[in-house]
């Protein structure tokens, strides 16, 4: 090749060619690079329990019983009642607050007709899904960050010295603002004797 002659490539690439050229690797670079896949670690998942599930009638039972004890603790404290025994009704089983992804989606469209009208119209869609969990073994469970305590329906209150109208009307009292349920829906009796 004589000097003069071109080979089809410049001799000298002058800064902003080289630049561009640099830009264009880089950028394909990049994509390659965010396209590779990635190992990462599974997150963990708690384990899925094997024991009775949420709002089953053995977790109502147990929540029945527990606050029915500490009743029967506080109340036997009041000046009179005695020996006391409490049985508390409920409404319904306690009920999970679960995680969930929500989505909204909103759509609005304008619409121009002839003679002047016009005509606009919004549509709005919410999508709400419970998050789910994947145990090990392949089982999955839905993600419960709170539970709601059941409604009470009823309280029944027998005491030894539940014969006496005050000692009915201070129970009565007590439970209803432990509780918090009106009065209507607390009864007390007199225990009978020998028990």
């Amino acid at each position: 090749m004589m000097m003069g002659e071109s080979s089809g490539f410049p001799r000298r690439w002058d800064r902003r060619t080289v630049r561009l050229a640099l830009l264009v690797a880089l950028g394909v670079v990049l994509l390659l690079v965010s396209s590779w896949p990635v190992r990462r670690p599974a997150p963990a998942v708690p384990p899925v329990s094997s024991q009775a599930e949420p709002g089953t009638v053995h977790e109502l039972l147990l929540y029945q019983q527990a606050l029915s004890r500490e009743l029967e603790s506080i109340l036997s404290l009041v000046q009179g009642a005695g020996l006391v025994r409490v049985q508390v009704t409920l409404a319904e089983s306690p009920q999970n607050q679960l995680a969930t992804n929500s989505a909204t989606t909103t759509r609005q469209t304008e619409e121009g007709g002839g003679g002047g009208t016009h005509r606009q119209v919004q549509e709005s869609t919410q999508d709400h899904r419970p998050v789910m969990t994947r145990s090990s073994s392949g089982l999955e469970a839905p993600v419960v960050t709170g539970v709601h305590a059941p409604a009470i329906k009823g309280v029944l209150v027998v005491a030894e010295g539940g014969a006496n109208s005050r000692v009915r009307a201070e129970l009565t009292r007590a439970v209803s603002t432990l509780l918090s349920l009106p009065t209507n829906r607390v009864k007390v009796l007199p225990m009978k004797a020998g028990d």
